[in-house]
């Protein structure tokens, strides 16, 4: 698979493997279910099944995809990609749930007289879901791209992406290719080329081989090469023990978790301050794993919406106040102004019959003004006046004086 990207996020995120151990776990608890609804979250999706009782899947693009029994709440508005996995899937039945071609890719196939057929996970890079109809054609993918192999846009038929990697169940000495590895190349790095497992698993089946990782490929003997692709082999077949891992600092009260797996970890045995904590199931260990991260992702969002909206009421608060500053200043101007005109009625009634001489003997608006400016001034009033000349009005201004 050629599409892998560097990923920033500190914590462990679920490989090919772990989507592996998963299915039988997903399949038991969500087939022959209903998908109820779908929402946006802050862990990125959550699907709500029913299978006798709620059952609800968590999506978190690129980094994990498993059943929670915990869940943030749903956003007041949701986006236009799960409205439209909302009107092309709510109410249908789940006949399975299968892994594609052994890698970051789940694929749910529904029952349903509706054109969607069935919603593929994809979990490398950034995450991506696409809605395919019974032909495997596209009808939306949430992100819509292109690669070298493949594109993801409507109506062309889905390709999942192109690998040359061999299952780990097919690892054997013959397909070592020994005259391509490069010298000097280390055990984990030889196989994660060849074989379509991540690092963290191979260092493990070194483990179970007695062997250090860091060890040149090329040091190996035929026999203990033999014994690596064996443990390669091995790592499909456990029998499901989840746990996570942790570490415990003497100055924390808490321990840290450092990993999870759904079967026991060899190379954490005996390795000083590091426990473990069994899990019924898988997805019980992953949520654990998980659920300090979201919720700190959860506080830090509440936090910000929190200051966006203390800042948005701030803000209201102080164009009230403006807005009633600004009234009680028209108030008090009108009162001053009504005061004026009844103390000065004579005044105005003056002003009044003088505007209508002066348009009836056809002055324009500028003579007009003069004129009245000129007849206020002689009767010994400090203000300037106005001329409307569309419709004959008069302004008198006390705030731009002669």
């Amino acid at each position: 698979m050629n599409e892998t990207a560097t990923q920033t996020n500190p914590h462990q995120q679920m490989g090919n493997l772990d989507y592996f151990y998963l299915l039988n776990e997903l399949n038991e608890n969500l087939s022959e279910g209903w998908l109820n609804q779908v929402y946006d979250s802050t862990e990125g999706f959550r699907f709500k099944f029913r299978k006798q009782v709620e059952k609800n899947f968590v999506v978190q693009m690129g980094i994990r995809a498993h059943l929670v029994n915990s869940f943030s709440s749903a956003p007041a508005l949701q986006t236009s990609f799960t409205k439209y996995l909302r009107e092309m899937m709510q109410n249908t039945k789940l006949q399975s749930i299968e892994q594609v071609e052994f890698d970051r890719i789940i694929q749910f196939n529904f029952s349903t007289n509706k054109q969607g057929k069935k919603i593929v996970i994809e979990q490398f890079s950034q995450g991506n879901i696409i809605v395919l109809d019974e032909e495997n054609k596209i009808l939306r993918p949430m992100r819509a791209k292109d690669y070298s192999s493949r594109s993801l846009h409507h109506d062309l038929k889905y390709q999942p992406p192109v690998s040359t990697k061999i299952h780990p169940n097919n690892f054997t000495y013959e397909s070592l290719q020994k005259d391509k590895i490069k010298e000097g190349s280390p055990i984990t790095s030889v196989i994660t080329h060849l074989v379509n497992i991540p690092p963290f698993y191979a260092q493990e089946a070194i483990q179970r081989s007695g062997l250090d990782q860091k060890t040149p490929s090329e040091q190996l003997s035929e026999n203990q090469w033999k014994t690596v692709c064996e443990n390669v082999r091995s790592l499909t077949s456990f029998k499901l023990s989840a746990r996570i891992y942790y570490k415990n600092e003497e100055s924390e009260s808490n321990p840290t978790p450092i990993a999870f797996s759904p079967f026991e970890l060899k190379k954490f045995e005996g390795l000083p301050g590091i426990t473990f904590k069994e899990f019924e199931t898988f997805s019980q260990a992953l949520e654990e794993y998980y659920l300090p991260i979201w919720k700190d992702k959860i506080e830090s969002q509440n936090n910000q919406s929190s200051t966006n909206a203390l800042s948005k009421l701030n803000f209201t608060l102080n164009e009230q106040i403006k807005a009633k500053d600004k009234f009680s200043a028209q108030i008090e101007e009108g009162n001053l102004s009504g005061k004026w005109i009844m103390e000065n009625s004579y005044i105005v009634q003056e002003i009044i019959s003088k505007a209508l001489e002066l348009r009836k003997s056809g002055l324009k608006k500028a003579e007009m003004e003069t004129e009245l400016n000129k007849f206020a001034k002689s009767q010994g009033q400090e203000f300037s006046i106005l001329v409307n000349s569309n419709r004959l009005s008069v302004i008198i201004d006390f705030k731009k004086k002669e």
